[in-house]
């Protein structure tokens, strides 16, 4: 069963993982599915976001089958775009990449 996000996260651990992002750390995350999050005309995958930004908070990135990302009912948390938007403020958009 998937983990819930822990509580905590803040805006500043987003903006850490973006930049972790951006200098290319290593994860075992796959492409965005359905919505990027978006930051200065940048794409990111909703879920990779998530899991490096638990980094900042725990020591430790929350790999990608350690918690849901989707829409399913009955996951343990909102889906991944919609939670980086609530955590990281309005200044934050996402992309359907089906547009």
């Amino acid at each position: 069963m998937p983990k819930a996000i822990p509580d905590g996260l803040t805006k500043d651990h987003v903006l850490l993982a973006l930049k972790d992002l951006d200098e290319g750390i290593e994860h075992d995350f796959g492409e965005a599915t359905g919505y990027q999050l978006i930051n200065d005309d940048k794409g990111y995958a909703p879920k990779a976001v998530v899991g490096i930004a638990v980094r900042h908070l725990t020591g430790t990135i929350l790999g990608h089958g350690e918690f849901s990302g989707g829409e399913q009912k009955g996951q343990p948390n909102p889906p991944a775009p919609f939670y980086v938007m609530h955590i990281a403020g309005s200044w934050f958009g996402t992309r359907n990449e089906e547009s």
